[in-house]
């Protein structure tokens, strides 16, 4: 699995494929001569050490070739760290259609591997039975490229960063139905879109602030977050008060960068939800294309439900290190 602390959302690939687990009287039991029928039985063999028996295990099944649970037989699934509740999930991979015809979504597959999450907000994940690196959104699950692999990718993918540009490399090989290899492949994103990108214009000199406030009558308090990366807490006597009193707490460059990148996935300015009550929280974009979504603060909205997720993670950076 992997975690997004900035977005709180931890990232799952899940099996959901039931096997045949038996244990057999080591006694008498020629385990090299079972393994070979391996091959033939699709069986595997583990003595258990410190006890009298041995193993043995294989997927259950069908007559079709495919596993007898029901589809997605593999998933990617994002869980929300704050509550636990599931944000999104699709199928991982998929497997061929029994009758050769096209499928009308994917199938998912059983995988061996594990994801990473860039700064960008991209999962990186291989491991299934298609032989695919794919990447996807960590705020949607949407599935946004994906490349051939020479064998199955059963690893966990690492990225790094050369001369302004980033790369994403993973170990494709082993054997079985992952197919035959021994192969390093190493992908590169666009030149110059890496997350130390420079802001685009439309950010410049703009500050993301996210609170909560007692409506007209009350003061506010909350955390912002500048195009240049200063962070700082905020609080407000009077809603009225135009005046907030700051505190630095740190400046992150490369935390802006990514928070605004967010910003512009959510299309912000295109979201117009704004239903201030007497106790309101909010996520502005303040600054030459400014924009404000407000909310009352028992609700949490479903249709801004991303909007909400990131205000909250900017709140987050008050009580960071």
């Amino acid at each position: 699995m992997a975690a997004d602390e900035i977005r709180g959302v931890v990232v799952v690939p899940v099996n959901r494929v039931a096997a045949v687990v038996q244990l057999i009287r080591s006694e008498g039991f020629d385990v090299d001569q079972a393994r070979r029928a391996t091959s033939r039985l699709d069986y595997q063999y583990t003595r258990m050490e410190g006890t009298p028996y041995v193993m043995r295990r294989r997927l259950l099944i069908s007559p079709t070739g495919l596993p007898c649970t029901p589809p997605p037989f593999g998933a990617l699934v994002a869980i929300d760290l704050a509550t636990g509740a599931r944000r999104w999930e699709v199928p991982l991979g998929t497997l061929p259609s029994p009758e050769g015809k096209p499928l009308a979504q994917p199938l998912g597959s059983p995988n061996l591997g594990g994801p990473i999450i860039t700064g960008g907000g991209l999962v990186f994940i291989a491991g299934t039975l298609d032989r695919s690196l794919r990447a996807f959104d960590v705020e949607t699950g949407r599935e946004l490229w994906r490349a051939a692999l020479p064998a199955g990718g059963r690893a966990t993918p690492m990225t790094y960063e050369v001369g302004g540009r980033q790369y994403v490399v993973i170990a494709a090989g082993g054997s079985s139905k992952f197919g035959d290899g021994d192969a390093l492949m190493s992908f590169a994103l666009p030149s110059g879109a890496t997350k130390s990108d420079p802001l685009p214009a439309s950010d410049a000199a703009s500050t993301l602030t996210s609170g909560c406030s007692g409506g007209i009558t009350g003061g506010g308090r909350g955390v912002s977050v500048a195009s240049n990366g200063a962070i700082a807490s905020w609080t407000q006597a009077t809603f009225n008060q135009k005046t907030r009193v700051s505190k630095p707490l740190r400046t992150d460059a490369p935390l802006a960068r990514r928070l605004f990148a967010r910003l512009r996935t959510l299309k912000f300015q295109s979201v117009t939800h704004n239903d201030p009550s007497n106790m309101t929280c909010f996520l502005a974009l303040e600054g030459p294309h400014g924009h404000t979504v407000a909310w009352p603060m028992n609700q949490r909205p479903r249709r801004i439900a991303a909007v909400v997720a990131l205000a909250r993670d900017v709140d987050r950076l008050g009580a960071a290190p």
